[in-house]
């Protein structure tokens, strides 16, 4: 753990490059469509401020020397101009605050349906090779990037009042202005060093931090296997040994950054201070500054430290936002996380579909498919058969185009796939993966994600279908019977039901079923094909099924083995023409025959 611990201190070039300036803030905030009014107004209201600065710092300088010289009746009058000038600030600052406050609210939000809508045009790859506290923790540096960003530009403004007042010292005391400016100086240029080094080990460790989000995510979805196989011990162990690696490092990291500041602000601070009164002696035993100006000099020294301190906190902020920012904005970047990308032709499905030596993988050299071809003729109804691994969920992830093909070619309606817009192929098909994720929502709920405006009676037609409306109304609340997260009030089967149901509701050409059943009893699951076979008359309906007595009605099965189609045709074909189908069914013909006799 040690070496793990020191690792995260190797910082390369590049790493420290990539939060360098502002490019991933700036282009983030861009992303967001800020309103340019509010920035607008903020800047306006900054300006005015340095402005009022200038005046309250003359004003004040002029305040204490008649304070010094007993001109007590134009104490009078600089008393009252230097309130006014407090009042109109209050004010500007009420407006300000209004204007910064709808425009954090505005740009977080902006942030946030961007990234999301980001994440529903990522391909399906992202999300089986990245682990979803990884994104999610990206997306959540939105609320990061626009608070820090206001933060900074509170800090500007701020910034620009200290430089009124700096400019009034500067000219008032330019000497001791000159000889403490160097300390400040010095600090700055030291800790221009330090900032990039400390936040890009920031955001290796914040890196470290989503891998333990992780597994408390991994714990919540998987209680009741944890619970079931008494994992609790294994898991609770993982997450301490990164949460404690995670905090030591934090540790660590603060550490770092104490070192370094502690004695810097020894040096410009504490000895400035000294330096500062040796100054002031000096120059008032002398005569060349009066008491006066030594006086406002001392009360208003902090600004000139506040001016120096804030330019590099700064520095500090832009790396600070631009750390998260850059978290951020890996969601945009494609090599990290590819998009689908469609082409724009609308065309009218009528349900036909054809592969052309196609030939898919993950890996290269490890092909899931290779050099396939068949035709799905409309209104049909397709089985594709197999051993487990032979790519046959694969092929119906191609035609959704959850996937694109390496070589070869894809048509839907006789036109290739990747020509056709999302709208025209997602919204014809319905795929149906052997484990859909129900929603933590009522039954109604989950059913409408796909036709909101379906009726209530469509809702009951569909579930009734789908052999669940009997169980739904056994349900404490019948359909609005709030299921949990993964529908983890409902069995396997009955998980696999409303999902069919789900299915059957969206209005589309195409319905891909990819062992849809296979948690059903057979009663169950010969209702609700029936109900699949009806669909045929107006659908193409496609069926991946290990149990091959479900599928032996169907108008074409296409066996495949090792990634290839070894036969097809139907049920009577293949069982006389193909070797392999007919060993396949044999063995669960005695298998379901044993089965009954037992």
């Amino acid at each position: 753990m040690k070496k793990q611990k020191n690792e995260i201190f190797n910082i390369t070039k590049e790493e420290r490059k990539d939060i360098s300036g502002l490019k991933h803030t700036f282009a983030a905030i861009k992303g967001a469509n800020y309103p340019k009014g509010l920035f607008a107004a903020i800047i306006i209201f900054a300006i005015i401020s340095v402005g009022l600065g200038v005046i309250e710092a003359l004003v004040a300088k002029e305040l204490l020397m008649t304070v010094t010289v007993g001109g007590w009746d134009r104490l009078v009058k600089f008393a009252f101009l230097y309130f006014g000038i407090g009042v109109i600030r209050h004010i500007l600052g009420y407006a300000d605050s209004y204007c910064t406050t709808a425009f954090n609210a505005i740009v977080m939000r902006n942030l946030n349906l961007r990234a999301y809508n980001r994440l529903s045009d990522f391909k399906a790859e992202c999300f089986i090779n990245t682990d979803s506290s990884t994104i999610a923790g990206r997306i959540a540096e939105s609320g990061q990037v626009c608070m820090i960003f206001l933060n900074t530009l509170s800090n500007i403004s701020q910034l620009l009042i200290n430089v009124a007042y700096t400019i009034v010292f500067a000219v008032s005391a330019p000497i001791i202005f000159v000889v403490i400016s160097v300390f400040y100086i010095t600090r700055a240029i030291i800790m221009k060093f330090v900032y990039p080094k400390y936040y890009a080990i920031k955001k290796k460790n914040i890196a470290l931090g989503d891998k333990a989000r992780n597994i408390k995510l991994e714990t919540i979805r998987g209680a009741l296997d944890i619970k079931g196989l008494n994992m609790q011990e294994s898991f609770s162990g993982e997450y301490r040994e990164k949460n404690t690696l995670t905090t030591d490092n934090s540790i660590s990291i603060g550490l770092y950054l104490r070192n370094r500041r502690t004695p810097v602000n020894f040096f410009t601070i504490t000895i400035n201070n000294l330096v500062f009164m040796l100054l002031a002696a000096y120059f008032g035993k002398t005569g060349t500054l009066t008491s006066g100006i030594i006086l406002f000099a001392w009360t208003y020294k902090g600004y000139v430290h506040a001016l120096f301190a804030g330019l590099l906190d700064l520095r500090d902020h832009f790396t600070n936002v631009e750390t998260s920012a850059s978290r951020y904005m890996e969601l945009f970047d494609e090599k990290r996380y590819p998009i689908e990308k469609f082409g724009d032709r609308e065309v009218d499905v009528t349900g036909d579909i054809e592969f052309k030596n196609v030939t898919f993988y993950y890996e290269k050299n490890s092909p899931v498919l290779e050099d396939v071809s068949f035709k799905i003729e409309p209104n049909t109804i397709t089985a594709f058969v197999g051993k487990t691994g032979c790519g046959k969920s694969t092929t119906l992830a191609l035609i959704d185009k959850f996937y694109e093909a390496k070589k070869g070619k894809v048509y839907l309606s006789g036109k290739n796939i990747k020509t056709l817009s999302k709208n025209t192929i997602r919204s014809n098909i319905s795929y149906l993966q052997q484990s859909p994720y129900i929603f933590n929502a009522t039954f109604k709920e989950n059913l409408l994600l796909v036709k909101p405006d379906a009726t209530e009676e469509e809702l009951i037609d569909v579930c009734k279908k789908s052999e669940i409306h009997d169980f739904i109304l056994t349900t404490p609340k019948g359909y609005d019977t709030l299921l949990g997260e993964n529908g983890i009030n409902l069995s396997g089967g009955q998980k696999q039901r409303l999902a069919i149901a789900r299915a059957l509701l969206k209005p589309s050409k195409i319905l891909m079923f990819d062992e849809s059943t296979s948690s059903l009893d057979n009663d169950s699951q010969a209702k609700i094909q029936q109900t699949i076979n009806n669909l045929s008359k107006n659908h193409t309906i496609i069926v991946v099924a290990h149990r091959l007595s479900t599928i032996i009605n169907a108008d074409k099965i296409i066996f495949m083995d090792n990634h290839k189609i070894l036969a097809e045709g139907t049920h009577k074909q293949l069982m006389k023409n193909c070797k392999e189908y007919r060993e396949l069914y044999s063995i669960e013909s005695k298998n379901t025959e044993n089965n009954e006799d037992k």
